[in-house]
């Protein structure tokens, strides 16, 4: 097995320390946290993984008790312990380097993309510039690199100073752990509370000060003798903070707080401690002073680049004698460290800036020669640290880690590249550039605020020519929907648009896309049909993907709206340039709108050969965000078509994949699917969780079009529920904003029927009608089956007169032709319920023997009670609602089953659900189990609905 100089394709890893500065110890205190880090490790060895992260203040304990936990778990597992650094905070995967750098990567057996998505993130590629990847598939790459060494011995990685970590590898390492289930990895992290850089949403254990008596109990641990008065102060102005506990008796400047009178309101524990350590630096000589300002920039560098360092300057390695006399560094196994971080910001805040930028032009001279993975970025950011003013050669030099970021996905790492080469940059030109640049990356990388931030100072240079600020309107446009203001970025936008069509159109065709997305996630309705015909004269005759996408983009908008003629405008030529190789893999994933087009004019198995095209490629690309939309969408084709146990695990695997990769309006958008899933069968406390989280958001982001579906979902749960007067409320809420935002498509949008039954069942016959009206005009117009059936449903609801068969046969001849099983169960249901109360029995105990069946096979508990109500009223014996084999499975193992049965291998499964083949595995043996089988070949017919019939 190879441990070093472990190897991807020939490429040895880069290594350094790793190895924690703590030793473990004896802790004092700490019972409760002690037990759940028990918990953890011995689940892990029991064969399930657990993930925690530890949060609290600086010297709170946290490396402590990561060093329990390592000591802990050592005889039991292998442990690789890793430390975040603020010097490689800036360099992409940095800290995944490290993860990674005793594991055998070889043996994993990498898919392709996942293979090369990690070389080019560990820089192991002969390239200066590697493709693009997904950073998710980094995360991808690492779950499979972990579970794979726990098959020998379970795992135990322990990461302390998350917050000093760089991004990329954080957002990898969150990914994977969100996916351990069956793998015997365990996961410990500890970092600080960083309000500017998010943790990720992992199990948390955060920490508090040590009661008062494990507070005196450490004290007198480590001699430390005060007077009563004196410990109670201490104790106090600590908040039972370890370190602090530990330091500050000792330290002069803390002495004084212990002093003081007892209405001072005592500084944060960080800022006290830090200038304490400054005050003991200020008595060391100049040369342990240069001693540990280099120490503290170079905290991961190899002792001989330091000591290198250290000659350049005239400074032997004695100097840090007296610091360890002085009780600011400690010798470990793997060399000097600082006695905790906060000494070394003491250090660097102290030194005088012409110290400082000595030592950083020296690193950068050392990193020169040094070479490795990293090397380039190192020694590019010493020297901007090092510089006076404006330098170009240094601002080529962050250029080209930006460059190096953004090649593996390390876009907060590029941004801040980028942004700093600005402010070197000499001529005003690439200023602008850079800075664009920098805006772009930012928001690639989520982070939203910055790159607005980034944007202002770009407009404030005015150096930018028409295309460079049509692309900075542009990106405007897509933070401002994203941030609340779609609006506001649709009129942006569009005007922009307008300002470059006669000089640069392809640029403003850009833009019209963007204002295109504004406008719909807005509401917009018409001022999205103005932009896609704007678009779609811009490339009148061409036949480029573009071209084809402005025409369908347009036959989407105008479905919406619930005008006809959409589907004959659907371009089908533009799916066909996939399978031709026309299509420019950036435009890929725009096969999803067209996909979605297809769906919302109930063509699914056209939709459906599209999005498994996009899962195709998503999974050959290692690309966890782009499978978000076959996925989602794929779940909104099951829901419709009554395959409702597959698209509740789709959609929920759709909204983890979304939030994984930053996609906002996705994550509302599956959410809102799931509202509607879980308002058709009746479940209210998981309608209510996920219609409040929808709606909070498209309220926060002004999507009204989020809001007019969810308030559809709530008017169908509580019309299931008898709750009339409530599910009025929801519906002319939700018609309301159908006819502000102009999308009235009553098929998509559901609520013209849903409003037409509640009126109805209270006697208002004349707003049923009304409604039985708009769904009419639709139906005339669009000759989709579901409006037709829609509409004729309506109208049987709202006649009072005994002449309503015509119209339910009429709805019921409709749906025949519409596969959406549960729209012609309720027709069914409200037929017979209409045909009981007029005493036709027989006629009646058929058409509700027929929706109780599907409602019972759907899983729709409400509207099965409702139909066994009116079943049991003409007579008929009824059993149980019949289960289905897909009612014995989780999500989880419904997705693993399904796609195990279309003959997928374990490899390609895990790929696709971005788990590992160890869970495939073991949720495919609960499925075995659960349903009777023996093997993979008998799992179609087991999936496979087969309702009982009620006895009548």
């Amino acid at each position: 097995m190879k441990c070093a100089t472990d190897m991807i394709g020939g490429s040895a890893m880069p290594q350094r320390s790793t190895a924690p500065s703590v030793p473990h110890g004896n802790l004092v205190g700490r019972a409760a946290e002690r037990e759940r880090i028990g918990q953890l490790v011995d689940t892990v060895v029991a064969g399930t993984s657990d993930v925690l992260l530890i949060t609290g203040e600086a010297g709170i304990g946290k490396t402590a008790l990561l060093a329990y936990a390592a000591a802990h778990a050592t005889p039991r597992g292998r442990v690789l312990p890793v430390s975040g650094t603020r010097d490689e905070a800036r360099i992409p995967f940095a800290g995944l380097s490290a993860v990674l750098g005793p594991l055998d990567l070889d043996r994993a057996h990498l898919s392709g993309m996942r293979r090369t998505a990690l070389q080019a993130a560990l820089a192991l590629t002969d390239t200066d510039t590697p493709a693009p990847a997904d950073d998710l598939a980094v995360g991808a790459a690492l779950l499979d690199v972990l579970t794979t060494a726990a098959e020998d011995d379970p795992v135990f990685l322990i990461l302390d100073d998350v917050h000093l970590m760089d991004a990329p590898s954080v957002k990898a390492v969150a990914f994977a752990a969100r996916r351990l289930e069956r793998d015997r990895v365990g996961l410990l992290l500890a970092s600080r509370e960083d309000p500017n850089k998010p943790l990720p949403d992992l199990p948390r254990m955060p920490l508090t000060g040590l009661d008062d008596v494990s507070a005196r109990e450490l004290m007198a641990s480590r001699e430390i003798s005060l007077q009563g008065a004196e410990t109670d102060r201490v104790i106090r102005l600590t908040g039972g903070n370890p370190l602090a506990l530990i330091d500050m008796p000792g330290l002069l400047a803390a002495r004084a707080q212990v002093d003081s009178g007892p209405g001072v309101e005592p500084p944060p524990i960080g800022s006290v401690l830090e200038n304490a350590y400054g005050e003991r630096v200020d008595r060391l000589s100049q040369a342990s002073q240069w001693a540990l300002l280099m120490l503290a920039l170079l905290p991961d560098a190899d002792a001989t680049v330091r000591y290198d360092v250290l000659r350049a300057v005239g400074v032997t390695p004695d100097a840090f004698g007296t610091a360890e006399d002085a009780r600011l560094v400690v010798l470990t196994p793997v060399g000097i460290s600082f006695r905790h971080p906060l000494v070394g910001s003491a250090v660097v805040q102290r030194a005088p800036a012409s110290h400082r930028r000595r030592a950083h032009r020296l690193i950068a001279e050392a990193a020169a020669e040094t070479g490795g993975a990293t090397a380039d970025e190192r020694r590019a950011w010493h020297l901007a640290a090092a510089v006076y003013g404006p330098d170009e050669s240094v601002a080529e030099a962050l250029e080209g880690c930006a460059v190096r970021a953004a090649g593996v996905s390390g876009y907060g790492s590029a941004a801040a590249a980028y942004e700093r080469s600005a402010q070197l940059s000499v001529s005003a030109r690439n200023r602008g550039r850079r800075l664009l640049a920098a805006a772009n990356t930012a928001f690639a990388g989520g982070q939203t605020d910055r790159a607005r931030r980034l944007l202002d100072l770009l407009a404030a240079t005015g150096t930018t020519d028409d295309v460079a600020s049509g692309e900075a309107v542009s990106l405007v446009g897509r933070i401002d929907t994203r941030g609340g203001q779609p609006r506001l970025a649709y009129e942006r936008t569009s005007a922009e648009a307008h300002r470059l069509l006669p000089t640069h159109p392809e640029q403003a065709l850009r833009l019209l896309a963007s204002a295109f997305a504004a406008a719909v996630f807005a509401g917009l309705g018409e001022e999205a049909l103005k932009v896609t015909h704007t678009a779609v004269a811009l490339v009148s005759g061409s036949h480029e993907p573009m071209a084809g996408y402005c025409r369908c983009a347009a036959a989407i908008v105008e479905t919406m709206l619930g005008r006809g003629g959409g589907e004959q405008k659907l371009d089908e030529g533009f799916a066909d340039m996939w399978a031709g190789g026309a299509m420019p893999p950036a435009m890929r994933p725009l096969l999803s709108d067209v996909a979605y087009g297809f769906t919302i004019m109930d063509r699914f198995e056209e939709a459906a050969r599209l999005h498994q095209a996009v899962a195709e490629f998503a999974a050959e690309q290692g690309s966890a965000a782009l499978m978000v939309w076959p996925v989602g969408e794929q779940a909104l084709i099951d829901f419709r078509t009554g395959e409702w146990d597959k698209a509740y695990a789709g959609a929920l695997q759709a909204e983890q994949l979304a939030t994984d990769a930053g996609l906002l309006t996705e994550v509302a958008n599956n959410r809102q699917l799931l509202t509607a899933i879980c308002a058709s069968r009746g479940q209210v406390a998981e309608c209510h969780r996920y219609a409040d989280l929808t709606l909070g958001q498209a309220k926060s982001a002004g999507a009204a079009v989020m809001e007019l579906l969810v308030h559809g979902s709530l008017g169908l749960l509580r019309l299931s529920l008898g709750q009339m007067n409530q599910a009025i409320d929801s519906l002319e809420r939700a018609e309301a904003l159908a006819v502000a935002t102009g999308f009235r498509e009553a098929a998509h949008f559901a609520w013209a029927a849903e409003l037409a039954e509640a009126y109805a069942r209270q006697g208002r016959y004349d707003d049923a009608d009304r409604l039985a009206g708009i769904l009419q005009d639709q139906a005339d117009e669009t000759r989709r089956p579901i409006t037709v059936a829609l509409a004729a449903r309506a109208r049987g609801l709202a006649t009072s007169a005994d002449n309503f068969d015509l119209c339910f046969e009429q709805s019921l001849a409709a749906h025949a032709d519409s596969c959406r099983p549960f729209e012609a169960a309720r027709t069914q249901l409200c037929f017979g319920q209409r045909l009981r109360r007029r005493k036709n029995r027989a006629l009646a105990r058929r058409h509700l023997t027929a929706s109780w069946q599907t409602f019972s096979a759907l899983g729709a508990e409400a509207w099965t009670r409702i139909a066994h109500a009116e079943l049991a009223a003409t007579g008929a014996r009824l059993p149980q609602r019949p289960r289905t084999q897909a009612d014995l499975l989780t999500p989880q193992e419904l997705q693993v089953a399904v796609l195990a049965a279309s003959g997928v291998g374990n490899r390609e499964v895990a790929a696709r659900l971005f788990i590992s083949r160890k869970t495939v595995e073991y949720h495919l043996g609960h499925v075995y189990q659960k349903l009777g089988l023996t093997s993979r070949t008998e799992l179609p017919a087991a999936l496979a609905t087969s309702p009982q019939r009620p006895v009548v």
